[in-house]
């Protein structure tokens, strides 16, 4: 069920919606690109709120992507009463910083107060947003995946979040995939196999 509002921590505010005439994925609360316009305004609301109403009684899974307001959505979720097994959250320290003010620190330190451990899904910088019915030059490669720790600089991706109690589960089934992944990576030498190697790669991230 989609709701047509603008989640953050504080409800019902009336903010700017900035939306991007060039790239479809990149619309945000905050103009971070040179494309954004404001296009429309928006009510904000809080998501224990929302879930309230939609007689929400459980949640398995969280993610959350939304250009740079994440924490503001990961501090209106009520982790006392729900305890999802998965959170993950989306990234990007150079956008967050300067627009949202915080950085992945925050994040990580905000989910640790409710128990969980964080582990990072470092992708490779993002070279070109997409584009609607076009394309990409570009191809995102995971860099690398390992427990979060204070003297890590990742550039941007994931933050995956789990109880205590499941960190070692979730290195395995990384573990697993990752071994796939290596496994294919020997098709990227041969030119004509390389679109094969890519579609392949998609198909192996859906299904884990």
């Amino acid at each position: 069920q989609i709701v047509q509002k603008a989640v953050s921590d504080i409800p019902g505010q009336i903010v700017p919606f900035y939306v991007s005439s060039e790239h479809f994925g990149i619309h945000s609360l905050k103009p971070f690109h040179s494309s954004h316009q404001p296009k429309i305004e928006v009510e904000t609301v809080r998501l224990d709120e929302t879930l309230d109403k939609l007689n929400i009684q459980n949640v398995s899974f969280l993610k959350v992507d939304i250009e740079g307001a994440d924490l503001l959505a990961l501090k209106s979720f009520d982790f006392n009463r729900f305890r999802p097994p998965v959170v993950m959250c989306e990234f990007m320290d150079a956008r967050t910083q300067l627009h949202f003010g915080y950085t992945h620190h925050d994040i990580v330190n905000f989910m640790s107060n409710f128990g969980y451990s964080t582990y990072v899904s470092e992708w490779s910088p993002v070279l070109e947003y997409g584009r609607k019915g076009e394309t990409t030059s570009s191809f995102q490669e995971l860099v690398r995946f390992l427990p979060w720790k204070p003297d890590l600089s990742p550039v941007w991706g994931n933050l995956i979040f789990v109880p205590h109690s499941e960190a070692k589960a979730l290195e395995l089934c990384y573990r697993r995939l990752v071994s796939k992944v290596k496994l294919l990576s020997s098709l990227r030498s041969v030119p004509f196999l390389r679109k094969a190697y890519q579609m392949t790669k998609r198909i192996i991230q859906k299904r884990n």
